[in-house]
């Protein structure tokens, strides 16, 4: 909990805790044979569990409230022996620490998005994208093959339900734009959503190092010349799709990739 210590107004705050059907913070204190004991507890409906916090002293008085913009359970007051005027907060829905980033990988590559978050546990994470396009309705990530809207397979995800997703474009994904991801991060006391982040194919990495740069070059070369299908990246329309061979069209979009530097 966060203590922040206040000049007192002479009143007590109104508490605005809401009804039982939200998950609530409450310090109970308990007159015991050597004098006050303090006890921090939750509630949904009529469950309670004890917490174990590092918190305020035993006291009576306080005034509690929940601030459901924040996440926070504020506590104001108290007599603890003489009056004080302390503030107190105990965070409860999950803060995000750490945003992921958008990812650029090569066509054979595996992207990684990490969310990192604080408050109370248990945490459960929910990683969705948009198979349509951005701007579109946001559908939950299975675990494996993840089909675009049109049904074609574009993605297979790894670890849907972890911190860290894993995602590994498909041959398909070259063909639409790059595609948007998030995750959805809850806790006992409520949820809050990453930033979108996105996933884009860089067709010249032919090396999967994370440039483009001579390397790239004469890794397609070689695969060209001996019609490996690692050099199949176009089938004449320009638009990185393959097309099962190896020919001049495949060279002139590569070329035309890697001037680009991507």
């Amino acid at each position: 909990m966060t203590r922040h210590d206040q000049t007192m107004t002479g009143s007590t705050p109104k508490n605005t805790t809401p009804p039982l059907t939200r998950f609530l913070t409450l310090l109970l204190a308990v007159l015991a044979l050597s004098g006050p004991a303090v006890s921090t507890a939750r509630a949904q409906a009529v469950v309670w569990s004890q917490r174990a916090v590092s918190g305020p002293s035993a006291r009576s008085s306080h005034a509690m409230a929940y601030d459901a913009t924040r996440g926070v359970t504020v506590l104001f007051g108290g007599n603890t022996g003489s009056l004080n005027a302390e503030t107190w907060e105990f965070p409860c829905s999950p803060p995000i620490t750490t945003q992921p980033s958008s990812q650029t990988t090569c066509p054979s590559g595996t992207a990684t998005f990490t969310v990192t978050v604080a408050g109370t546990n248990p945490f459960t994470y929910q990683w969705q994208w948009q198979p349509a396009g951005a701007a579109t309705a946001w559908a939950t990530l299975a675990e494996g093959n993840n089909a675009e809207i049109g049904g074609v397979p574009v993605v297979h995800a790894t670890n849907v339900g972890a911190a860290t997703l894993e995602v590994r474009p498909l041959a398909a994904y070259i063909n639409f734009a790059p595609r948007d991801f998030r995750c959805i991060v809850s806790n006992p006391c409520g949820s809050v959503t990453i930033n979108d982040v996105a996933l884009t194919v860089c067709h010249a990495d032919m090396t999967c190092d994370g440039s483009v740069d001579i390397n790239d070059l004469l890794t397609f070369l070689a695969a060209f010349e001996t019609g490996s299908l690692i050099a199949d990246l176009d089938n004449g329309t320009r638009g990185g799709t393959p097309d099962g061979g190896v020919d001049v069209s495949d060279l002139l979009f590569f070329l035309a990739r890697f001037e680009a530097g991507c």
